[in-house]
């Protein structure tokens, strides 16, 4: 399945911005905090991955709890997108996470194996069709650091560090990628950037337009009425002004 790539590749998604840095240490996971299960499949990636990247200076109009809410049900989340037309991604949960897929020859497992109030593990594991090379199969970890932060209008907006972990199985792609690296990071670019793309701009509609949002999803049939319910509650509520970190 392609989400290995894809969703690492994915939760770039939201941004412009990418900075390669040398040595990433295994220590930014919180080994500790993880369950016995998954540990093991983190570690095998983490350890001796194919390309360990970095990523700072991401930063959009954000409320927290839309934030929080979106990445707690990205099934949701990628519905939703494509129901107000700003995204193409379709992910549905199965026993032990999400299945996903980007449209664009990438789909996968994703599973989310942490998270807190400001950092979240996920590991990939997925299948990637790309033109004119041999299908790649992998393994992805992905560490998302959000903190929101008060901004000059009152509001608040999600300041956002993505480090990415990813471990290519296919033993020709590697060949391959090895040979064409500039391509492996490329392609690692531009898949992350859209995999949670939706999440960012799912999350400034609601910032700039929360009652024209509630009103476009209410009663839609692609769209859960528990959760939509849920969704317009956060919506519609009274918005705390944002001056220290959240």
């Amino acid at each position: 399945m392609r989400l290995a790539l894809v969703v690492w590749v994915s939760l770039q998604a939201m941004w412009i911005v990418p900075a390669w840095s040398g040595e990433i240490s295994p220590s930014i996971i919180p080994w500790d905090r993880l369950a016995p299960e998954t540990s093991g499949l983190v570690r095998e990636v983490v350890t001796q991955p194919l390309v360990a990247k970095q990523v700072n200076g991401i930063a959009y109009r954000s409320r927290p709890e839309i934030f929080r809410y979106l990445l707690d049900h990205p099934d949701f989340a990628a519905t939703m997108a494509r129901v107000i037309k700003i995204g193409k991604y379709r992910v549905t949960a199965v026993p032990g996470g999400y299945e996903a897929d980007d449209g664009r020859g990438v789909h996968g497992l994703l599973r989310p194996v942490y998270a807190d109030a400001r950092r979240r593990v996920y590991y990939l594991a997925g299948r990637y069709d790309p033109p004119l090379l041999p299908t790649m199969t992998g393994r992805a970890v992905l560490v998302l650091d959000t903190s929101h932060v008060g901004s000059p209008d009152g509001g608040s907006r999600a300041e956002v560090t993505v480090v990415g972990f990813l471990k290519v199985d296919s033993v020709l792609f590697r060949i391959v990628a090895r040979i064409l690296r500039e391509f492996t990071q490329a392609t690692v670019d531009r898949k992350v950037r859209r995999f949670f793309r939706h999440v960012e701009k799912v999350s400034v509609r609601a910032y700039d337009d929360p009652a024209g949002l509630a009103q476009e999803i209410q009663g839609h049939p692609d769209l859960a009425p528990g959760q939509v319910a849920e969704f317009r509650r956060l919506l519609l509520a009274p918005v705390r002004r944002a001056s220290v970190k959240d």
